[in-house]
């Protein structure tokens, strides 16, 4: 049964990982100093930070499970 919730949860992962970020066309300007800010805060996390994650922007289902992995632990 735990095996079965956890091929659950990272099926949901990793259809949730082709999402895109979406920013309503007329507020991208208004917000994308805070999105790169974020971004570049993301990138430079170390572990143990509660932003810190070992594939922040994943690419791939192995990234966005090994992101998992990492928040699950």
């Amino acid at each position: 049964m735990k095996i079965a919730r956890i091929v659950v949860i990272l099926v949901l992962c990793a259809g949730a990982a082709t999402a895109q970020p979406w920013i309503p066309f007329e507020c991208k300007a208004r917000y994308q100093d805070r999105w790169n800010e974020f971004a570049q805060a993301m990138r430079k996390a170390q572990q143990g930070s509660q932003i810190y994650a070992p594939k922040p922007f994943p690419r791939t289902d192995g990234e966005v499970a090994e992101d998992f992995k990492y928040g699950y632990r």
